[in-house]
């Protein structure tokens, strides 16, 4: 009984999460994965919030069936500009100088995404899950990585807006070896 109440609990913090919140999801499986995001993008969409997914493709495809499955019209919260999405590959490079995300370009290129995403539907509440942490992980990007994740928990703090992060056990299991290497361990 006690493993449902957490449960429970935890999909009540990913579908309710507070102002400014930075929950960090960590995921084995794909299935796991689909189910909190979606969790976290199905709620918001209900909430009459808008959503900006960071995602790599094969994820969106993953929450795009979810999505539907749960019976979200991805489509029309797309068409009203409820629900943005954006290729993580693609973004990451607007920002990184010299491998690493730069302070001064992240906040505006990021800003821009959220700016784009609230006047696209009159959202002024903004919920971001995003994978571009872990997409560095996965790089072996051990600095990059947790120097983006400072940048978005600085940016959550200046703008009203919840943020999901997620990141594959299997990264977490290479952390201590690729923070070894980087020199911050």
């Amino acid at each position: 009984m006690e493993a449902v109440t957490q449960i429970d609990a935890w999909d009540q913090l990913v579908a309710d999460p507070s102002p400014r919140d930075h929950i960090v999801q960590l995921y084995q499986e794909n299935a796991f994965l689909n189910r909190a995001v979606c969790r976290f993008v199905g709620a918001g969409l209900a909430n009459g919030e808008g959503i900006i997914l960071v995602s790599t493709g094969p994820h969106w495809t993953g929450f795009h069936a979810y999505l539907e499955d749960e019976g979200v019209n991805v489509r029309a919260a797309r068409k009203r500009g409820q629900l943005t999405v954006v290729d993580a590959d693609e973004l990451l490079p607007r920002f990184m100088r010299d491998s690493m995300p730069d302070p001064e370009i992240f906040p505006g290129v990021f800003e821009n995404v959220v700016a784009k995403a609230r006047d696209a539907g009159g959202y002024q509440k903004v919920r971001v899950w995003g994978e571009m942490v872990n997409v560095l992980w996965e790089r072996g990007d051990a600095d990059a990585s947790m120097n983006l994740e400072d940048q978005f928990d600085q940016l959550i703090k200046k703008h009203d807006m919840q943020f999901l992060p997620t990141v594959a056990d299997p990264v977490l299991h290479r952390s201590r070896e690729l923070y070894a290497a980087s020199g911050t361990a």
